[in-house]
């Protein structure tokens, strides 16, 4: 029973250390919707939409996972990413691929280093007509 009590008193402190000394690994939904956002061809900052932050200064970008919820119609393509790059988190995609539950994830590791780069922005290089897609930025914040 001392074996077993010293066992779990080791794997406790373990865990809280490990836990406690790492980075939370967070998560933001980004939304770019036609029908609320409008479709005509330019950039849509995301991250200034209502219950929507921008990234955190210093934040570590591990991956932008896309989901396709209703199909994105119209011409040219889509791209994501931020006012410093359009297609920082991945390449334009066009709008014929962008079909419903289509889902692409870019692990491009990336540092939020102010505000241009703290936007999430939907760039689109034509006219969409209709469709809805949801973007899940995973990051974490590094103790400085």
């Amino acid at each position: 029973m001392k074996l077993f009590f010293a066992f779990c008193m080791l794997f406790t402190s373990s865990f809280v250390f490990a836990y406690s000394a790492g980075n939370k690994l967070n998560s933001q939904e980004y939304v770019y919707d036609v029908a609320v956002d409008g479709g005509t061809a330019g950039a849509y900052v995301l991250s200034s939409k209502d219950n929507k932050k921008v990234l955190p200064d210093d934040a570590v970008v591990k991956s932008v996972t896309a989901w396709v919820e209703t199909a994105v119609n119209g011409s040219g393509t889509l791209s994501w990413g931020n006012t410093a790059s359009t297609t920082v988190f991945g390449n334009a995609v066009a709008t014929g691929t962008l079909v419903k539950d289509y889902v692409v994830e870019y692990e491009t590791p990336f540092v939020v280093a102010g505000t241009t780069t703290a936007n999430f922005i939907a760039t689109t290089s034509a006219t969409m007509t209709a469709g809805k897609v949801h973007f899940m930025v995973d990051f974490f914040t590094p103790e400085l």
